[in-house]
């Protein structure tokens, strides 16, 4: 086990397949992730955006996500989010063609994208931005024992919970066990 000091550092000298395990609260920070990783751990992530721009495939487990954070899987083919805590603001207009969302899709509309979230409580804190849209064609979904709401201020007001832009012909979808405020 090596330690970092900061994410970047870890996730540039991480190998593809390697998990980094994330012990410290980190702030006002972005990450591209240029190789299949997972991200996991009990620390909370103040104004941190993770991209996965070079990556096929990216995990975000267990985190805790506040202020203006997003996780964007960028060029990934694969984005799974499980088990994380999210109560944000996300205003990521540049990966998101002026649109925000906590769980962003991809970059471009027609790139392919199978999605995992799961076990996960995600509140948007202000009209506007989405929990989860996606430019991505989306090939695959699962969305299982979640909850997604807005706040007292959201409400999910000229916003969605989960907004798909592209669904790809043939693609596979499990949604259940979801609790969904707005």
């Amino acid at each position: 086990d090596q330690t970092y000091y900061t994410l970047a550092e870890a996730v540039e000298d991480a190998q593809a397949g390697d998990e980094i395990v994330v012990v410290a609260d980190i702030a006002d920070v972005t990450v591209d992730v240029t190789k299949n990783l997972t991200i996991s751990g009990a620390a909370t992530l103040n104004n941190v955006a993770i991209n996965a721009n070079g990556a096929d495939a990216l995990t975000v487990k267990g985190l805790t996500f506040t202020g203006n954070s997003w996780i964007n899987s960028g060029t990934a083919e694969a984005l799974t989010v499980s088990g994380i805590t999210a109560t944000v603001n996300p205003s990521n207009t540049s990966y998101t063609n002026s649109r925000s969302a906590f769980i962003s899709l991809g970059r471009s509309e027609g790139q392919e994208l199978a999605l995992t979230v799961e076990k996960s409580n995600i509140t948007v804190t202000a009209a506007g931005p989405d929990a989860i849209l996606g430019w991505a064609k989306i090939t695959a979904a699962t969305i299982t024992g979640n909850v997604i709401k807005g706040s007292n201020d959201g409400y999910f007001t000229n916003a969605d919970a989960i907004k798909f832009m592209s669904i790809a012909n043939g693609a596979k979808f499990v949604v259940n066990n979801n609790e969904i405020y707005s």
